[in-house]
């Protein structure tokens, strides 16, 4: 997924302040420009989100380990909002979840990746740019893509993805390197 497709995304979901919207904005966010998992997003509750100083940090359960992201100030003024309009959430034994499924009959208890994949998947083919390999999870490598792409920095995708060896991040900048330092760009030979 490119960064077309992504802003093509966001702007399906659109402005709306209702729980519903402002849910799946964050929900996306959190994806499409933190890189978190899908089970990442499922395990997320309230108290793991710290406000301190105008500065929005998250411990997230991970995959293999935890670890603490600092939110972008877009991101963490959507998933306020969204928390502030949420109506009532039903806390599990991880406690009260940040993401609640909507509807009669799981409203109130935690979403299920299920339920987030279908989240995506209903607003990628909005936007029309539902494909093959374009899922809930191609957000992460949109993130992890464009994150290296505008920061030249493999150590700190790798921290913000939670990946424990280098060699797991190192795809992203081989994507984005070769994209950068295309040799057919250098022939002189112009149509």
């Amino acid at each position: 997924m490119n960064e077309v497709d992504y802003t093509l995304l966001i702007r399906a979901i659109g402005k709306g302040t209702d729980e519903k919207s402002l849910q799946d904005r964050a929900t996306i966010a959190m994806m499409g420009l933190q890189g978190l998992r899908t089970v990442e997003i499922e395990r997320a509750n309230v108290d793991d989100l710290k406000i301190s100083g105008g500065t929005a940090s998250l411990l997230v359960l991970g995959k293999n380990h935890d670890r603490v992201i600092y939110l972008r100030p877009d991101v963490a003024v959507i998933l306020c909002a969204y928390l502030a309009t949420r109506k009532d959430a039903f806390a599990d034994s991880n406690g009260l979840p940040m993401f609640t499924a909507c509807g009669n009959r799981a409203g109130g208890n935690g979403i299920s990746r299920r339920g987030i994949r279908q989240v995506v998947d209903f607003y990628l083919k909005k936007a029309d740019v539902k494909r093959i390999g374009i899922s809930d999870h191609a957000l992460r490598h949109t993130a992890a893509t464009l994150a290296y792409k505008y920061t030249q920095d493999l150590r700190g995708v790798q921290e913000m993805l939670g990946h424990a060896e280098p060699k797991t991040t190192a795809p992203y900048a081989h994507v984005t390197d070769r994209m950068k330092n295309n040799p057919a760009m250098a022939i002189q030979v112009g149509l």
